[in-house]
Parts: C-alpha cells; sequence; structure tokens
C-alpha cells in the first residue's frame, strides 16, 4: 500500500519539541486550518495568519507581540540568528596517513546549542569548537539525536523513505546509548 492509498484520521494536536505555545494546540491548530481553507493557494500564510490574529478576540492573538517597539527587536534579534545560521565554512581534512585522501567538509560556522545552566543564554559557538571540546561535542550528538528523531516524525508517513528511516534507526540505536550514557554521567 502506497502512503497516498493511506487513510488518516486527525485524532489531536501537541507542541512540537522545543516549541512553545500559550494556547491550546487543537484550538490553534483549528483556526490554522480554517484560515488554510479559506486562502486562496490553499496553504496557511504568515501573511493571513497574522493578519486574522491582529483580531483581539482571535484564539490566536495571545501567541503574537503586538508591542511594535518589543516586536521590533524581537525581529532584529530573529535577523542576527538568520545572518550568523547563514554562513557555513568549508573545511579540508588533513590526511593521517598514505590511505586516506583529502575530503572537503561543508559545515556550519557557528552551531547554537542548548545553555549549559538555568542562568545562561543561548549563543552561538564555533561548529569546530564544539566538535574539539568533549562536553559540547556530547551536546551536539545530543542535539543530532533530537533532530533525526523529528526528521521521522515529520517524514515518516513517506513510504519512499522507508530505506533511510531503517538507516536512522540503527543509527539512533548506537547513539542512544552514548546520548543516554553522558545523561547519566551528568546527574
Amino acid at each position: 500500500m502506497t502512503a497516498a492509498k493511506q487513510q488518516l484520521k486527525h485524532r489531536e494536536a501537541e507542541v512540537r519539541n522545543g516549541f512553545r505555545v500559550k494556547g491550546d494546540p487543537n484550538v490553534i491548530d483549528a483556526e490554522l486550518e480554517k484560515i488554510r481553507a479559506k486562502s486562496v493557494s490553499g496553504d496557511a500564510e504568515a501573511e493571513d495568519i497574522v493578519k486574522i490574529a491582529s483580531n483581539p478576540k482571535n484564539p490566536l492573538h495571545e501567541e503574537f507581540v503586538w508591542d511594535d517597539s518589543v516586536a521590533g527587536h524581537q525581529f532584529r534579534l530573529q535577523q542576527a540568528r538568520y545572518l550568523v545560521r547563514a554562513i557555513e565554512v568549508i573545511y579540508e581534512t588533513v590526511p593521517m596517513g598514505r590511505a586516506q585522501k583529502v575530503k572537503l567538509v561543508r559545515v556550519p560556522a557557528y552551531s547554537n546549542l542548548r545553555p549549559k545552566g538555568p542562568s545562561e543564554g543561548r549563543g552561538y559557538t564555533r561548529t569546530v569548537e564544539i566538535v574539539d571540546d568533549p562536553q559540547l561535542r556530547q551536546q551536539l550528538l545530543a542535539e543530532a539525536y533530537r533532530d533525526i528523531e523529528r526528521f521521522k516524525l515529520k517524514y515518516a508517513i513517506l513510504e519512499e523513505f522507508g530505506d533511510l528511516m531503517d538507516a536512522m534507526n540503527r543509527t539512533l540505536n548506537r547513539l542512544k546509548k552514548k546520548v543516554k550514557g553522558q545523561k547519566k554521567r551528568k546527574q
């Protein structure tokens, strides 16, 4: 059976890992669906969402910052984050033996890891520094683990990715021991 032929029945909405909303996810989902259904394109577009949410009686209203002095600053912070994420660096691997070949590796110049403590802000660290530091590397592995889980969740319905999902599951099972083992040692 192909994914297109599967019968899917909507059960409930939940907030994705790593996201926060103020309202009930089921109410938000229903409101977004209303916006999508009324849209000429058939998509829920950001412009339409903001326009409809600007009504204080709309359930999406509380999800937005309506004070322009605050929202303007938040937008510039978003631009700064975008700027940092926009840059990647190409590294050349240095062969350690005769059999190894020079390889080019393209990575984000900076990575944004979760803060180590509740009082610390979330900032950007050079990716190569993260890879060289055992604790930060472990954090990056844990984040990669979560990202792969999110990817699997998003595309699980597409059977065309079956082989990839199997490979990801094998890799996650190997990583799970490393990631979980580090969490236990920290406690």
